[in-house]
């Protein structure tokens, strides 16, 4: 609508360390600079994706939103792969939840658990929610309202809403 504000939703490609057989050898530089280009709008929020079994210290996708976004206001970060953690580390989520190792201020983390590949190719469904319930560890922490991708859908739709409500000041109601 005129005078709204644009709405946009690009899933990029992951950061490429390296060339894979086939591709151009400068692949990790043209996938790097084309996040920076989208990072580096100041309206864009930026979801950080980094699976729960990797260290946050060393994820390219984090050090880039941080370089785009230093006070971490337009960053979300999304935990997935729940599932495939070693039993009995899963303190280290909550520790990211909670700030303890990466803090994004704004808007913290949610943690998600998609289905693997064997459930896509058999198309057998996942109930997130209850692996999440009845998780010995994730159990207690998903009821803080940070896990389940209907919990990150739910945040990234009020999210939306503010800033809309910010950059069209006449559709407040």
């Amino acid at each position: 609508a005129p005078g709204a504000p644009d709405l946009t939703l690009v899933d990029l490609p992951g950061l490429a360390r390296v060339a894979t057989e086939g591709q151009a050898r400068d692949v990790p530089e043209l996938t790097r600079r084309l996040a920076i280009s989208y990072a580096a709008a100041p309206a864009s929020l930026l979801l950080v994706v980094v699976a729960c079994n990797a260290d946050l210290a060393t994820a390219d996708a984090l050090r880039l939103a941080a370089e785009a976004d230093p006070d971490g206001s337009r960053t979300v970060g999304v935990l997935t792969k729940p599932d495939l953690m070693d039993p009995g580390t899963e303190s280290g989520v909550e520790a990211i939840l909670e700030g303890r190792v990466v803090r994004l201020p704004k808007h913290g983390y949610f943690v998600v658990r998609n289905r693997g590949q064997r459930q896509l190719e058999t198309g057998a469904d996942v109930d997130e929610a209850r692996w999440f319930h009845d998780h010995a560890a994730f159990g207690a922490l998903a009821r803080t309202g940070r896990f389940g991708a209907a919990a990150l859908a739910a945040y990234l739709a009020d999210a939306l809403t503010d800033a809309v409500a910010e950059g069209a000041p006449a559709l407040r109601t």
